[in-house]
């Protein structure tokens, strides 16, 4: 996607942009196998600490919660990428 965003500003004269990779690269991310490991140990240690308590009962909506937060998290990046796109849009139509 990001090569053919490219690819279809490049045809334009947008002097006044540039044109350039994005500012992270794979190493400021976590490896794949350590967020599978911590994801995995988290949930399991999710339910263990409730095991045997007055939460117990609750373990599940609790867990719902935890998954909720990264659903927010993504739901909140999703925005910003529209927020862009739709910045870029009404630079391309007024250049």
């Amino acid at each position: 996607m990001y090569d053919s965003f490219i690819d279809q500003l490049s045809g334009l004269d947008l002097s006044g942009l540039s044109i350039r990779p994005a500012p992270f690269n794979e190493s400021d991310f976590p490896c794949e196998n350590a967020i599978e490991q911590t994801l995995a140990a988290v949930w399991s240690d999710l339910f263990a600490m409730f095991s045997d308590t007055a939460l117990e009962a609750d373990a599940e909506d609790i867990a719902w919660g935890v998954v909720n937060l990264f659903h927010r998290a993504a739901s909140r990046k999703s925005a910003q990428l529209d927020r862009a796109s739709d910045e870029i849009r009404v630079l391309l139509a007024s250049a």
